[in-house]
């Protein structure tokens, strides 16, 4: 009973998510993300392009296999991450710039019209590059 009470919450939490998201999340029980919460048809912007879209476009546009294609993506994916946390700037020329920046400690107001401390953190900031800023504004 225990375990089912568990799994219930997991899949209204999962479903929460989903239709916060407007993502598919694949089969998450009668409460899955949906335009009128009666199907379990997950829904999506259509305007919203997934790694896994990427995945396929590269395999079938290069004649590589779904595996090779994931590969090849992730590794990117990987490579940029890698280099961030090492401090260093990613830049693709004509794409764009991600770099690490530090936001230094400031003060913050709270909901209850108090002040609370933020400390310093790291965040990855991306700077389009030009080549990729004209095909956008001609687009």
């Amino acid at each position: 009973e225990t375990m089912l009470r568990l799994a219930a919450t997991r899949t209204t939490a999962a479903a929460a998510a989903c239709a916060r998201t407007a993502r598919p999340c694949g089969s998450v029980g009668a409460a899955t993300a949906t335009s009128s919460f009666s199907t379990s048809t997950p829904v999506r912007k259509d305007d919203v392009v997934l790694k896994g879209e990427i995945v396929a476009s590269l395999a079938e546009e290069h004649e590589l296999s779904t595996a090779q294609a994931n590969r090849i993506v992730s590794g990117l994916f990987d490579s940029i991450v890698e280099n961030l946390v090492k401090g260093k700037t990613v830049r693709i020329t004509g794409f764009g710039k991600f770099e690490v920046v530090t936001t230094g400690p400031r003060m913050a107001n709270d909901f209850k019209g108090g002040k609370i401390a933020v400390p310093e953190t790291k965040r990855v900031k991306f700077r389009v590059g030009q080549t990729l800023k004209n095909v956008v504004k001609k687009s």
